[in-house]
């Protein structure tokens, strides 16, 4: 799908966080880094493994709010910092259940530094944590 400017993707979501930091064993995928405080962790698994420039790739998402709080809102986007600019294209986000997601339809057209951004919205305190992932594509 084509992308018209910067605005981030979100889905509403009913899905409850999970109970604790176990939901994110060391196989989910590569944790993400929190840019703002709050209770939620998240790690991100890319398939294919690794990402190269114009071609496609699935984002899987791992959640979990470390408070119990349910998570309402999920949105993810990516950036290039250095040139002041988002991807061309705007994936789409689905719930597996169990704190999982899937983004389907990422597409860097570009080699650099990129930057994932996961804003994650709970039900405890209505402000988004902020978590972020960098990626170095060739």
């Amino acid at each position: 799908m084509r992308r018209g400017g910067l605005a981030g993707l979100a889905l509403l979501l009913s899905a409850a966080g999970a109970e604790s930091s176990s939901c994110l064993p060391p196989d989910v995928g590569t944790p993400m880094s929190a840019t703002t405080s709050g209770p939620v962790a998240a790690a991100l698994r890319f398939s294919p493994a690794t990402v190269k420039v114009g071609s496609p790739f699935v984002i899987d998402i791992s959640v979990c709010s470390l408070n119990n709080a349910r998570i309402e809102r999920l949105s993810i986007d990516a950036r290039m910092p250095a040139h002041r600019h988002g991807m061309n294209y705007k994936p789409e986000i689905a719930s597996k259940g169990d704190g999982s997601y899937e983004a389907r339809g990422f597409l860097f057209h570009m080699p650099g530094r990129w930057e994932i951004t996961l804003s994650v919205t709970g039900t405890a305190g209505g402000k988004p944590q902020y978590l972020t992932l960098e990626l170095d594509v060739r």
